[in-house]
């Protein structure tokens, strides 16, 4: 009955939650992107110290093709966004 139980899951579950995961994962990601306000939060919320760390992991990872226009314009929009907040409080 285990083994049974476990061939249930690896050929069946396994396939399905990991696809799941990575459809949530593209989503985040397409969130992120397009919804420039929660990385710009992001960065204010870290120390000046920390900021090219956030720069390299967070928004080149996100913004990885940075010769593409459309990826260029959502990293530029997240800048604007940056500065409005950083202006305002």
């Amino acid at each position: 009955m285990k083994f049974f139980l476990f061939l249930i899951y690896y050929k069946i579950l396994k396939p399905i939650i990991q696809f799941n995961l990575i459809q949530h994962y593209g989503n985040l990601f397409f969130l992120l992107q397009t919804e420039p306000q929660y990385i710009a939060n992001l960065a204010r919320l870290v120390t000046m110290a920390e900021m090219d760390t956030l720069l390299q992991t967070v928004m080149f990872t996100v913004f990885g093709n940075q010769y593409d226009s459309r990826e260029e314009y959502l990293l530029l929009t997240v800048f604007q966004v940056f500065f409005l907040f950083f202006l305002i409080f």
